[in-house]
């Protein structure tokens, strides 16, 4: 009777249930942190990006100004 009692409560699967939502949420936080890690390291990059073209194009500018002005009065 112990036995098969003790066989019984081997069998069953509770907790089965909560060790899978466990371990989905484990892996969807991992992904999550690699994902937000990734993403991260992009938006410092494309905001240095952009102020280098903001940079490079004020120049560009600079000098076409001055070109004009050139033009405009030779003296």
């Amino acid at each position: 009777m112990i036995l098969k009692k003790l066989h019984t409560s081997l069998r069953s699967q509770d907790g089965f249930t909560m060790i899978l939502a466990l371990s989905v949420m484990l892996i969807t936080s991992l992904l999550l942190v690699a994902g937000y890690t990734a993403t991260n390291g992009n938006i410092h990059s494309s905001h240095r990006d952009t102020l280098e073209k903001q940079a490079y194009y004020a120049a560009l500018a600079g000098v076409q100004q001055f070109e004009y002005q050139m033009q405009a009065n030779p003296n």
